[in-house]
């Protein structure tokens, strides 16, 4: 071997001398922090900062609630670290049991909180629903209210006319007659449940012009709770102007078909003697629609009352007193009116 060779040996042996003893420096000192991080983690220290840590995270999370779910996870992190620290002493473990259950504490808060929130805007939206429905409902009374001053400004022109006589008058306008609505089952090959809606009358002078409006106030309501339009189901609309006594007449306007076993209509009709106003209600009981029916009559002679309560038998009572609305006009004058 050269003498260059033998000093290239000399100095590889040196390094490599040199590199061991670092790589044995450097794994000691490596076991050596391992050691400490180990012994650190086991001591009490290690156990109070922890504790400190999620005593101030629940302190944060006590004064600004999390959304539900969030201290749950923190509740899990902390029930971790408790079995990763297998020799804590027993004041230890009744820290971190308090822990638990302070977070524990915040996730109820928190729920109960989002729950109540939930129920603010339903609160809120249930008002708005209301509030829709009470500007139909205006709107609705300011139009009949413009259809009762029309229809007054026609009467006080008839009353006007040299030599015509009560009597002609009240076979021209229909005296004090009045219409209704019924809502009947019968036979003839329709399909279960179907109800027959027909026009009927009481008053021996003939009426003209009758304008009916009936609301479905069932369905309006489940409308306006899904924000829907109203459509012809809700509110239905019928006009006859030719002059016919409506006394022991039936005449049919539609039929349908209600899935509830109890319905609620209002129906709105006006002639050119007056403004009636029915409240109907409907039961099916025995595979019939029975009908529960008051009927308000405004006269343009001022007369005004009560002018029909027709209750089936078999109605439940129990649905009528539990309506407000159908005791509405229970301090109105009973009428009676003429039919011969």
């Amino acid at each position: 071997m050269s003498r260059k060779n033998r000093r290239r040996s000399v100095r590889f042996l040196e390094f490599a001398k040199v590199g061991s003893m670092r790589w044995i420096w450097r794994s000691g000192m490596l076991s050596s922090a391992r050691l400490k991080a180990e012994a650190f983690w086991k001591s009490g220290l290690a156990g109070i900062l922890l504790i400190l840590i999620f005593l101030t995270i629940a302190g944060y999370l006590h004064y600004y609630i999390p959304s539900p779910g969030k201290a749950v996870a923190a509740l899990a992190i902390a029930a971790a670290i408790m079995t990763l620290r297998q020799d804590m002493s027993g004041l230890e473990k009744f820290f971190w049991m308090g822990v638990l259950f302070v977070f524990l504490f915040i996730e109820v808060r928190s729920i109960d909180k989002d729950r109540a929130a939930n129920d603010e805007k339903f609160f809120q939206a249930s008002q708005k629903q209301d509030q829709s429905f009470a500007v139909v409902l205006k709107q609705n009374q300011t139009d009949f209210n413009e259809t009762i001053s029309r229809l007054d400004t026609a009467r006080r022109s008839m009353d006007s006319i040299s030599g015509t006589t009560q009597r002609t008058l009240s076979d021209i306008s229909g005296g004090h007659s009045f219409c209704y609505i019924e809502m009947r089952t019968f036979g003839g090959g329709l399909p279960e449940r179907t109800a027959v809606v027909a026009l009927l009358g009481k008053g021996k002078d003939p009426l003209s012009s009758v304008d009916i409006r009936i609301a479905d106030i069932d369905e309006m309501y489940r409308r306006m709770a899904a924000k829907m339009p109203m459509s012809s189901e809700s509110d239905r609309h019928f006009y006859f102007q030719e002059r016919i006594r409506y006394t022991g007449l039936f005449r049919q306007l539609y039929t349908f078909k209600p899935e509830q076993e109890t319905k609620t209509f209002n129906v709105f009709l006006r002639a050119l003697n007056g403004i009636f106003t029915e409240r109907l209600r409907l039961r099916y009981v025995n595979k019939t629609w029975l009908n529960a029916i008051r009927v308000e009559v405004s006269y343009y002679d001022k007369t005004m009352g009560l002018a029909l309560e027709q209750v089936d038998k078999g109605f439940p009572v129990e649905i009528l007193k539990a309506d407000k609305d159908w005791h509405a006009i229970d301090h109105l004058k009973r009428i009676t009116v003429p039919e011969n």
